[in-house]
């Protein structure tokens, strides 16, 4: 499934420390679509009311990191896009590969970003 099907998905959720204040909190813009939730407010209810075709979160913070994540989202069959976000990684398919082989249910991809450029870690 490529394309997202709106239809069936209604929108996008971030996952994170959603109570911290520093700047390496992940930041995201106000929009309608974006769901807001901290890694324990993951469950199976909060997926089913938000249903999101894309869910997005730091590498790692304070509470969780993208494995814990993943793991959640496999044993809750989660089937949407789960997409980390990191700055630029020394060896970031080291990571993926690591998510893929304890989590091979998830469609997991990391994009990493710096000051100049975005792209997802092929």
């Amino acid at each position: 499934m490529d394309q997202l099907d709106v239809s069936i998905k209604t929108g996008i959720l971030a996952v994170g420390d959603t109570m911290q204040s520093d700047d390496t909190a992940l930041k995201f813009p106000e929009f309608e679509k974006i769901s807001y939730l901290g890694y324990l407010d993951v469950t199976s209810e909060t997926l089913d009311r938000i249903n999101p075709a894309l869910i997005l979160s730091p590498l790692l913070c304070n509470s969780f990191d993208c494995l814990e994540l993943a793991l959640r989202l496999q044993q809750l069959g989660y089937r949407g896009k789960y997409r980390v976000v990191a700055p630029s990684l020394t060896n970031p398919k080291m990571v993926k590969t690591e998510i893929k082989s304890q989590a091979p249910d998830v469609d997991f991809e990391i994009v990493t970003t710096n000051a100049d450029d975005v792209q997802l870690v092929e």
